[in-house]
């Protein structure tokens, strides 16, 4: 007999098999309250790959893994599993979960330089509402964990303002708030603190999210333009898809461009260009040089050209583009 969702009951199939009992997930927390779910993600490993080799780099990624399970158990947490180059694990609350985050890079900062790339990992983390059943947990803090760790640069530890509550005021001194952004899957943006494991006389060199603080969200615009056509970005079309797939939102016909070769994606007041594909990037802005982005991404400003497979001074396609006030 087929079990249908009426014969679900209270976690067992009533009406198929009383000898069958399905797992009945428990859900745990409540947005800014105990636990936390913590992402650290290995950064630039690709690059480690590139440089080290497929097995000298998994001893380092490995090793950097190992960091972050010291630092998530020396803080009464668990690490849930493994996934690649990253960590997911709980602890026991935002408090805890900040504390092993700022030890873990501390840890992190002192290891040397492998094949000319220097160790770094990043950091998201959310106390807030997840299910857990068999080991593994899921839902709307992991997701929102995750997706800050997406949005963290190297040596960077994201958190939400809902979860500051829940960490200890010493700690609190050391955040600042980088606005709002635009978490994947919730209807509303949502705000976004970073926090500082560095010495308060140390000086901050990363490129941050929190630099678009001061940009007003709907004041500004993204203008593309490629051949005859062109389009807006901004706070209402969030997101471009770029490549050669038909299908994509800025179609590109270059040959060296692959079938989906990045986005442009609007969030917390700054357009970014993420690279997704194998030849790269090249991004200039205003003539004053190319960057080469491979799966990465770059802020854009002012205005430039991404050309996608190949350099500028090679025949292709660039997309073209200028950021501006809305009201222009």
């Amino acid at each position: 007999m087929l079990a249908t969702s009426k014969h679900i009951e209270n976690g067992s199939l009533a009406g198929a098999n009383p000898d069958i009992t399905l797992p009945k997930p428990q859900e745990t927390g409540r947005a800014g309250k105990s636990p936390a779910v913590l992402f650290a993600d290995v950064s630039k490993s690709m690059l480690l790959h590139e440089k080290l080799g497929d097995k000298a780099a998994r001893v380092v990624i490995d090793m950097l893994l190992g960091l972050a399970a010291r630092a998530v158990n020396a803080h009464g947490g668990r690490v849930v599993k493994t996934l690649g180059d990253e960590v997911l694990a709980v602890l026991p609350d935002a408090d805890a979960a900040a504390k092993a985050a700022c030890d873990l890079l501390e840890r992190v900062d002192a290891c040397p330089a492998q094949g000319g790339v220097v160790p770094g990992m990043h950091i998201g983390f959310h106390a807030g509402a997840f299910i857990e059943r068999d080991g593994d947990i899921f839902g709307d803090a992991v997701n929102i964990a995750s997706r800050l760790t997406a949005y963290a640069k190297a040596g960077q530890i994201l958190t939400t303002t809902a979860s500051s509550g829940g960490i200890s005021p010493i700690v609190r001194r050391s955040m600042r708030p980088l606005g709002m952004l635009d978490i994947r899957g919730k209807r509303d943006d949502m705000h976004v603190e970073e926090i500082s494991w560095q010495h308060a006389d140390s000086e901050d060199t990363t490129v941050t999210e929190g630099n678009l603080g001061t940009l007003h969200v709907a004041s500004t615009r993204l203008v593309l333009s490629l051949g005859d056509k062109e389009w807006i970005a901004g706070p209402d079309a969030k997101h471009f898809s770029i490549g050669r797939d038909p299908c994509a939102d800025v179609a590109i016909r270059s040959s060296q461009a692959s079938r989906n070769h990045g986005y442009i994606e609007y969030r917390n007041g700054g357009f970014f260009y993420a690279d997704t594909s194998l030849n790269g990037s090249y991004v200039s802005f205003n003539r004053s040089g190319e960057s080469l982005i491979r799966r990465s991404q770059i802020l854009l400003s002012g205005q430039g050209m991404i050309c996608f497979g190949h350099s500028e001074c090679e025949p292709g396609e660039p997309l073209r583009f200028r950021v501006e006030s809305a009201e222009h």
